[in-house]
């Protein structure tokens, strides 16, 4: 998804979302947002809760 969609999609604009990915890249020292997705499923609740 790019800046573009993300703003779209959550009502903020590009620049923001652009802000918020270089912030998220930033905190987790992450190459891509490829990468960012793979920390997310690693890192992710067991489904149905404890």
């Amino acid at each position: 998804m790019t800046n573009g969609e993300t703003a779209h999609r959550l009502v903020i604009s590009t620049r923001t979302a652009q802000a918020h990915v270089a912030r998220i890249l930033i905190t987790l020292a992450a190459g891509s947002r490829t990468q960012v997705a793979l920390w997310a499923v690693g890192h992710r609740e067991p489904e149905g809760g404890p």
